[in-house]
């Protein structure tokens, strides 16, 4: 597609969210799920398929059809060609009707490469790849050798992909840089995919790189999905911001997914934020894993709305995050929640405002049974803190350094945790050494799983943070000796 034309469809959308029946699983609700709702099936009431929106004066809206007896129609590729041959994949998506599946269950290969990005102009449609074997990652691949984005999405509906990876894409521009992979101007459900080695690039001197991995311009929501190596960036003096991904509307939420080893930077002058994931408005985080991302600011998750928003990180981790200027871990603006959850090492080298390399919270937050610990600033151990005057409540959780915490059961010892590794589960999490003081002082009865979907009450109480010791893991955990859990740990500060 001519460049020109492409950045005039891409330019942001100036959409009014007027109502959405997205399922904003609370704490509670999401703790008394049976296992079996928690299954390798997606679940629907995580996967809303029902949007109103207003633009301007003109009301637009997708319904999944209340005839019992409809079918949506299905499309099969039956073919790997990116040349316009028919049963191909983007013959087959040009093809379709609103809320088609294009089905490449069949396909023998392993990889589509394409010349261009595909363009989806439907409202709404699905994208099916064959089932990946147990316990690994979807094996087709769709590939585009860097050349431009994968999937351009101009619908307002609800692009849903799932087993698939999607790789390779960049894309570059002065007008509206948004999504290296995929971007939608409606709403991206990522359902046991890959998205990964993607990249965006601003060339503008105003307008944000946003969205190395994908852009969504309504809500984003990531089901036992990754998101990784993706990269957003600015060397023309603007600013650049989610390097995973950027959700610009209602929702970003994400169960049993990883975002890990993207960045966001800008030059000194301007703000790269949000290595991993940028959310403007809710935030719902749970069984999930954001490391090894880096930025200027929040390296690893950065919440900018403000209430009535509302941000929730339930049993997951945040760890080994990079802020090369301030905040490595998560940077809050909206009133949060953390429950259950493990925020560690997370580290900024310089730390331009004195904040916290942990958690920074600009809104009121909430803490509970959670560890953050072995986050580190310039100056040493650098794990919670905020803004002067807003409220922070706390309960039964670990916390190493930072503000005074007039909560109960606060823990200031060193957490003692493992290395970030595959300790079952779906995603990486940070096992607690055998003489940890997390053990057994989490707070009762908040959850009755663990991020690994194993119980959360193994021993005599449930411990603090998002991983849980079950019995006989301690005979069977491999150590690694060089590995330094920061206990003690004091930098001193150079001229």
């Amino acid at each position: 597609m001519p460049t020109r034309f492409r950045d005039a469809v891409r330019r942001p959308s100036r959409l009014i969210l007027a109502a959405s029946l997205a399922a904003v699983l609370p704490i509670g609700a999401w703790a008394q799920r049976e296992r079996e709702s928690i299954s390798s099936q997606p679940n629907p009431a995580l996967l809303p398929y029902e949007l109103r929106l207003l633009h301007g004066h003109e009301k637009r809206q997708t319904v999944r059809s209340s005839d019992p007896t409809s079918v949506p129609a299905m499309l099969t590729v039956d073919n790997c060609a990116d040349d316009g041959t028919p049963g191909s994949l983007r013959s087959q998506i040009a093809a379709a009707p609103d809320g088609a599946t294009i089905d490449l269950t069949q396909l023998v290969c392993s990889r589509i490469s394409i010349s261009h990005a595909i363009e989806v102009n439907q409202p709404s449609l699905n994208l099916k790849g064959p089932d990946p074997t147990p316990g690994n990652p979807p094996w087709l691949t769709v590939d585009a050798n860097n050349q431009s984005a994968v999937f351009n999405h101009f619908g307002v509906g609800a692009l849903r992909i799932t087993n698939l990876n999607v790789a390779n894409g960049h894309y570059s521009s002065s007008i509206a840089p948004t999504g290296g992979c995929v971007y939608s101007a409606g709403t991206i459900q990522l359902l046991n995919s890959v998205v990964s080695h993607c990249s965006i690039e601003s060339t503008s001197t105003t307008i944000a790189a946003r969205g190395g991995g994908v852009y969504a311009s309504l809500s984003l929501y990531l089901y036992r999905a990754t998101i990784t190596d993706s990269h957003a960036s600015n060397e023309s003096g603007g600013d650049a911001e989610g390097g995973a991904a950027f959700a610009a509307g209602d929702v970003f939420q994400a169960f049993a997914s990883t975002i890990s080893k993207s960045t966001a930077y800008a030059l000194p002058s301007a703000r790269g934020s949000g290595g991993g994931v940028l959310a403007q408005h809710n935030a719902k985080i749970f069984a999930s894993t954001i490391s090894g991302n880096g930025a200027n600011y929040a390296g690893g998750l950065d919440l900018t709305g403000a209430a009535p928003y509302n941000g929730t990180v339930v049993a997951s981790t945040i760890s080994n995050n990079v802020g090369t200027r301030s905040v490595g871990g998560l940077l809050a603006s909206l009133p949060t929640t953390l429950a259950n959850s493990t925020v560690a090492f997370n580290r900024s080298p310089n730390e331009i405002f004195g904040y916290s390399e942990g958690v920074f919270f600009q809104g009121p937050l909430t803490v509970i049974s959670s560890i953050i610990a072995s986050n580190v600033g310039p100056q040493g151990l650098s794990d919670l803190g905020g803004i002067l005057g807003e409220q922070i409540t706390e309960t039964n959780s670990l916390i190493t350094s930072g503000i005074d915490l007039p909560g109960s059961g606060t823990i200031t010892a060193c957490a003692k945790l493992e290395p970030l590794s595959n300790n079952g589960g779906a995603t990486r999490t940070h096992a607690l050494k055998m003489d940890s003081p997390a053990i057994d002082m989490g707070a009762p009865g908040n959850l009755n799983f663990d991020q690994r979907e194993l119980p959360r009450v193994a021993g005599n109480a449930a411990d603090i943070g998002a991983v849980e010791m079950q019995p006989g893991e301690w005979d069977n955990r491999i150590f690694v000796d060089s590995f330094d859990d920061l206990c003690g740990f004091l930098v001193t500060a150079g001229p």
